[in-house]
């Protein structure tokens, strides 16, 4: 369900972004036409308060989806849920050599021979 919600939130930011560049778009064919008719002036105005509006509905969605992702990682790392059919993994004849916690990993390693002091 997390994803679903994750990929909905990417979804909508996508939606922004297209709408946002297809107002920049129209914003910059309208003021490289040369014409300075007030009427066309008036469409730029409107279209960069659209595009202000995307852009604050683009910010909150951004936000939105970090704090999903910031919650989902708390739940997933910082204060794993323990749901019975998840203890099997870590009953001691479940549990694998590779998974164990590691030691110094240089521990059974020789110092070098110019590092050893000769007596």
């Amino acid at each position: 369900m997390q994803s679903v919600l994750c990929f909905s939130h990417h979804v909508r930011q996508q939606a922004l972004l297209a709408a946002i560049s297809e107002k920049d778009a129209n914003i910059a064919l309208l003021e490289l036409s040369s014409s300075k008719r007030k009427k066309t002036q008036e469409e730029v105005m409107a279209l960069k308060r659209e595009k202000d509006r995307l852009m604050h509905q683009l910010k909150q969605q951004t936000q939105s989806r970090m704090k999903l992702i910031a919650d989902n990682y708390e739940e997933d790392y910082i204060h794993p849920q323990h749901h019975p059919h998840h203890l099997h993994h870590m009953h001691p004849a479940n549990l694998h050599h590779r998974s164990l916690p590691r030691g110094d990993p240089h521990a059974n390693h020789r110092p070098p021979m110019d590092q050893v002091k000769h007596i």
